[in-house]
């Protein structure tokens, strides 16, 4: 008797549970159902039965194809048959479902085997989450997220975010072309992987200065690129403070200024070189010529100065026009670019007169320039517009300084004074 009870007691106390479970499963906003290996519903919770809008007495026992909708039921089934027949532990799907009440959701089921205390399996259990508010902020991020992409990829500007190891987190696509490559294929990668090293610790330093300050910091800077062609950027790099426990980041934005400094680059050089003969100006010259001559004192290295004069110019001028006498200075300056070195510095200092400043240079070699110099433009032939031949002979004074222990205007004076010298003497010669 004693036995009996306590069956019964136990079998009183197993349905408490059950009952109480089951009425704390209804309160849960997630779907829950059990099903037979045939696929039969054993039990759903208030969830699942607003799914289908039915009651429980009208869910146990049938199957998906009876409460649902054909193609999702075929889904349901398909799930089933790889949880029974091919005794997989956990099977993940998304499902569009249309309410009994007519809304869209969006759930993620997961079905797992429904074993029981031997571990033979009798069933399968299934949950349902509602995920559509998930899904629409997901989706909302995503199109944010393409807009974001679409301006970023159009903006004509590298934009870039990166750590403190130098690893890019981000790159546009105008930074990615930089590299000849897609952005996928530069996320996660250093800037030494990506050029030279000397070119990444440039670009590093700046990144290191972000990261130590806090603050923002701005540099010109310049990079060579696929086709070997160099670039200047003007670049902005500002910290990016994700919150606590998040990596710190910079994001740099550089603004590609090529065409800004090559028009600059050209507008100083025009701003240093003669129009007419593409020699150096006289302003030019006169800082070459101080630059040169303190560099041969650091060296202790002679230093020697051709003035060159055009005998009579004015008479050619004035027999033939300016148009041949501007094409007499163009061709002489040809003469000198070619007779002189690389390193030597050619100007024209006004009118018919030129200078040639040629660094390392005893009085010998000097010598030996200016008379090379005065034979070739000796022989030189010109032309007037007539076709009447003409020649024009050059005077020359050389000076040498000696490791330069003169003044610019010092050494200017003696090579001035030897020009008179070769006038006086005659023209068509040098003296030093």
């Amino acid at each position: 008797m004693t036995s009996i009870n306590c069956f019964v007691e136990g079998t009183q106390s197993a349905a408490a549970l059950a009952g109480h479970l089951s009425e704390v499963l209804d309160t849960v906003e997630v779907a829950v159902y059990t099903k037979d290996l045939s696929g039969r519903y054993t039990w759903a919770n208030r969830m699942a039965l607003a799914v289908t809008g039915s009651a429980l007495e009208d869910v146990i026992g049938k199957t998906d194809f009876q409460l649902l909708p054909p193609d999702l039921a075929k889904r349901f089934g398909e799930v089933d048959l790889q949880i029974v027949a091919q005794q997989t532990e956990r099977v993940c799907i998304e499902n569009h479902v249309v309410m009994a009440d007519g809304t869209h959701r969006v759930f993620e089921n997961i079905t797992k085997p429904l074993r029981d205390a031997s571990g033979q399996l009798i069933g399968m259990v299934g949950t349902a989450a509602d995920i559509t508010v998930r899904k629409r902020l997901e989706e909302e991020l995503r199109r944010q997220r393409l807009l974001l992409n679409t301006i970023l990829d159009h903006v004509d500007a590298h934009i870039y975010m990166r750590d403190a190891e130098h690893r890019f987190h981000y790159v546009n696509r105008t930074s990615a072309a930089l590299f000849g490559k897609m952005p996928d294929d530069i996320i996660g990668k250093c800037d030494s992987e990506l050029m030279d090293a000397e070119t990444a610790e440039r670009i590093q330093s700046l990144d290191r200065e972000v990261f130590r300050t806090g603050e923002a910091q701005c540099a010109q800077d310049t990079f060579v690129n696929e086709d070997g062609r160099t670039r200047y950027f003007w670049t902005v790099k500002v910290p990016f403070d994700q919150g606590t426990n998040l990596t710190p980041m910079l994001i740099g934005i550089s603004t590609d200024i090529t065409e800004l400094h090559e028009a600059h680059e050209k507008m100083r050089i025009l701003s240093l070189t003669d129009p007419l003969t593409s020699l150096r100006n006289r302003r030019d010259f006169d800082e070459q010529m101080g630059r040169e001559l303190s560099r041969a004192r650091r060296l202790h290295t002679p230093t020697a100065l051709l003035l060159i004069d055009l005998d009579h110019f004015k008479s050619v001028n004035d027999r033939f026009g300016h148009l041949v006498g501007d094409q007499v200075l163009v061709k002489v300056a040809e003469l000198i670019h070619f007779l002189t070195r690389r390193e030597d510095i050619a100007g024209r200092l006004g009118g018919e007169e030129f200078g040639v400043l040629m660094p390392g240079v005893d009085r010998a070699s000097a010598i030996s320039t200016a008379e090379r110099l005065r034979i070739a433009a000796a022989e030189a032939q010109h032309v007037s517009l007539e076709g009447e031949p003409l020649r024009v002979t050059m005077s020359i004074g050389v000076a040498v300084c000696q490791a330069g222990n003169m003044t610019s205007r010092e050494f200017f004076s003696q090579a001035d004074r030897a020009l008179y010298q070769a006038k006086d003497a005659g023209r068509n010669c040098f003296k030093d």
